[in-house]
């Protein structure tokens, strides 16, 4: 007898088919979607909203570009104060303006010790005197040690001619002195001559011894007079000498005036 079991009936796969319309619509989304990446990532968008609020700096320190170069001189600035458009939060000390002030301050005040220093220099004085606003500033110790400088340069440079005074003075004295003697030895020879003579008239005293003192008479009024040209010359050495230091002190001072 044959077992006849259930039927197995082959079963058919149904297949969808996608119409026109729809893949137009899903090509339109993915390219949508594409789009709205590459904007999100290579564009920035800009917030912007209205309203009053109170500044905080995200950070502890903020740039604020200024036109002008300074430096806060003063400020209004609290943290967490609210602020309005127009208000000012600070000033600004311009470093150019602040310089010049200051630059033409000490200008003046190296004019003013340079100007005391001439002066100085053009009168022949042994000191400075400075104005007082200036006395104990840098400028006045600078002109005066540049005083004392040119000052001891001067008497170096006269110091040639102090010694050839010196000197000389020295020599007058002593020539004047050798002068004075012969004169007296002269003289006292001129006296032995006129106690001579006669005697020798007489024929008591030889003429030999006559003529010795004679000769000895006109030897000092010679040495006499070498050592009177000699004071001669040893004055107008001398007074050169003074006429050279008169002349290098008035140069500087004519350079001063």
């Amino acid at each position: 007898m044959a077992v006849v079991g259930p039927t197995q009936v082959p079963s058919r796969r149904r297949r969808t088919s996608v119409g026109p319309l729809a893949q137009i619509l899903l090509i339109g989304v993915i390219a949508a979607v594409a789009a709205l990446i590459y904007f999100a990532r290579e564009v920035t968008v800009v917030s912007v909203s209205h309203g009053t609020g109170v500044v905080a700096p995200f950070d502890r320190v903020r740039l604020v570009l200024s036109p002008i170069s300074g430096r806060v001189a003063r400020h209004e600035i609290r943290e967490g104060m609210a602020v309005e458009k127009g208000q000012i939060l600070f000033w600004i000390e311009n470093d150019d303006a602040v310089s010049g002030a200051a630059a033409a301050r000490t200008n003046i005040a190296v004019l003013q010790a340079t100007v005391a220093r001439l002066e100085a220099e053009a009168s022949g004085a042994g000191t400075v005197k400075f104005p007082e606003e200036i006395a104990d500033s840098a400028v006045a110790a600078e002109q005066r040690d540049l005083f004392d400088t040119r000052q001891v340069k001067l008497r170096q440079r006269l110091q040639v001619s102090h010694d050839v005074v010196t000197q000389k003075r020295l020599a007058v004295a002593e020539q004047k002195a050798a002068a004075e003697q012969r004169e007296k030895a002269r003289d006292l020879a001129k006296q032995e001559l006129a106690v001579i003579e006669p005697l020798v008239s007489r024929g008591i005293s030889p003429k030999l011894e006559f003529l010795r003192v004679k000769q000895k008479v006109q030897e000092l009024e010679a040495q006499r007079q070498q050592a009177m040209l000699a004071v001669s010359r040893h004055e107008a050495a001398m007074q050169e000498a003074e006429r050279r230091i008169q002349e290098a002190s008035a140069v500087t001072r004519a350079e001063a005036r």
